[in-house]
């Protein structure tokens, strides 16, 4: 899934590039199977922190990404950049959800 949003967003900033020239019917298709197909193989036995983990290192992933792709001559079509406030609020609903799902210290009785 990951390389799936990466592909995206390096289609998004370098769309000249030879073999990214998919077109966004093909960028709609991939998020439709992403989305369809996440509901299918998440586990419901899997435990909070492994999850929480993945969704830190995804985020620390696509940003990264929205760091590099300025830097190195790209421009977003579709307006995905750090100066978009909707970045920003998604990135503080994932802070918000990663919190949530990382498990708490306990306390010692004596404490």
């Amino acid at each position: 899934m990951l390389m799936a949003v990466t592909y995206l967003l390096v289609q998004d900033y370098f769309p000249q590039l030879p073999g990214f020239a998919a077109g966004k019917w093909i960028a709609v298709a991939v998020i439709a199977v992403l989305f369809l197909s996440s509901g299918f193989t998440a586990k419901k036995g899997k435990d909070e922190k492994s999850q929480a983990i993945w969704m830190l290192g995804s985020t620390f992933d696509l940003l990264a990404l929205l760091v590099m792709l300025p830097l190195l001559g790209g421009k977003s079509s579709m307006g995905i950049s750090l100066s978009n406030p909707i970045i920003w609020l998604l990135l503080a609903i994932t802070a918000v959800q990663i919190h949530i799902k990382m498990p708490k210290k306990k306390k010692g009785a004596g404490s």
